[in-house]
């Protein structure tokens, strides 16, 4: 029925059409071309449709943009048309009439099916606990990505991950090994010195009926190095960060934690950090079996400002430095109220 549709919209389209000459209908699919930008349309997106000739100049034709057998948009000229594309997986029958000054009359018809994938990464790189947030990309580490794709065919089935064909690519260079049916995941390094990268996917179901993509961005950041106290009773106080103007009081010892974020390390003491402590610009000894941590003992009442510092280093990256310096206050009063950052 579809098809009859579209003949008879043809038929009639061609009546519409005055010539002296007789109108002869060319469905040349080397001659005719229509485009999409974008190019894979995702559900309800705005899409616009361009048509071209190989060896005639559209601008001199009258043109009839056609919708699921639907007379949308006619005139001289109106080589390019607009439309909205419809849900997941629900097809679309664009149709385009073009007629030259010659009365020649060319047609073209295209399906677009909408579908759409949604590309998801973090490095694998450390971020401590109740971080909100993915793990930056620092250099030398490694991303993890996944592709989480949305494809429903015309009877309403949903495609399962493992069904679909991947395409992943890393700065426009197929990346041809990761690539495949059900390759919905991979693990890729970045750029070994500062820059950045795009990262991108491209999702079809088999037959190539259905096709999505999507892409990121990724650049590099330098790690972070944020220090923190620890209570003896509830550990590691996260949600306030150490900086200048930080004081510590109601105890003359006090135990404090470098958080190395962003760094290519599973948890702040593994071998491959260097952590150099300092304390007025003399080095100070960090907690043996915890090189991340110090303990700081004060040798009299009066209150005092100093310069706490902590620089970290990575054994394998060069380029994975960071640190932090802080003036920090140790009063001998009792411990005042806690401030976020």
């Amino acid at each position: 029925m579809r098809t009859l549709g579209y003949i008879a919209s043809f038929f009639v389209v061609l009546v519409l059409f005055p010539s002296t000459s007789h109108a002869q209908l060319l469905d040349n699919l080397n001659s005719v071309e229509i485009t999409l930008s974008p190019e894979y349309p995702k559900p309800g997106q705005i899409v616009q449709a361009s048509v071209f000739l190989a060896s005639e100049n559209v601008r001199t034709a009258t043109i009839v943009w056609l919708l699921d057998d639907e007379i949308q948009q006619e005139g001289a000229g109106d080589d390019t048309f607009r439309f909205v594309a419809g849900g997941v997986g629900v097809p679309q029958a664009l149709g385009v009439l073009v007629k030259m000054p010659s009365g020649q009359v060319f047609a073209k018809t295209l399906r677009v099916i909408p579908a759409e994938v949604t590309l998801v990464w973090e490095a694998d790189t450390y971020t401590p606990p109740f971080y909100k947030g993915r793990s930056l990309y620092s250099s030398g580490s490694i991303i993890r990505a996944e592709a989480i794709p949305n494809f429903v065919d015309e009877e309403g089935r949903v495609y399962t991950s493992p069904e679909l064909l991947y395409t992943w690519s890393k700065n426009g260079t197929v990346l041809g090994k990761m690539s495949g049916i059900a390759s919905n995941a991979i693990v890729v390094e970045g750029p070994k010195f500062f820059g950045n990268f795009i990262l991108s996917v491209e999702v079809s179901t088999p037959d190539g009926t259905q096709i999505s993509q999507s892409a990121a961005r990724i650049e590099t950041v330098d790690p972070v190095i944020k220090v923190y106290e620890r209570d003896p009773l509830v550990g590691v106080l996260y949600h306030n960060a150490i900086g200048s103007g930080y004081s510590f009081s109601g105890t003359s010892q006090f135990e404090v934690q470098a958080e190395p974020y962003f760094m290519d390390t599973p948890y702040p003491n593994n071998d491959s950090l260097r952590y150099s402590w300092s304390i007025n610009g003399s080095k100070v000894s960090s907690i043996d079996a915890r090189p991340s941590a110090l303990l700081v003992q004060l040798l009299e009442e009066a209150p005092v400002t100093t310069t706490l510092r902590v620089v970290v280093d990575h054994a394998r990256h060069l380029l994975q430095t960071g640190e932090s310096t802080s003036e920090v206050s140790f009063e001998s009063s009792a411990r005042s109220s806690l401030f976020g950052f």
